[in-house]
């Protein structure tokens, strides 16, 4: 099994005004039909997660990997 997250960042600063604009923009390409047609005809699983949400998934899959690479290391 192979999965692939990509989520879009911007510069450390932004004004809260162009970051909310960016957010709408990213939730309504995101909730297109077109697009969601165009993504499952490449096979391609969509779970949008708006910045929040994705800055709390990152922290949660962070912590479980240093719990998984803490147990059982890749080198010794």
């Amino acid at each position: 099994v192979f999965a692939s997250e990509r989520g879009i960042v911007a510069p450390k600063g932004l004004p809260a005004d162009v970051a909310e604009k960016l957010r709408q923009a990213l939730g309504k390409v995101a909730a297109n039909p077109e697009f969601q047609a165009q993504m499952k005809q490449q096979f391609t699983e969509m779970d949008y997660l708006d910045g929040p949400q994705w800055q709390e998934r990152l922290k949660q899959d962070d912590g479980r990997l240093r719990q998984i690479w803490a147990s059982t290391p890749w080198v010794e």
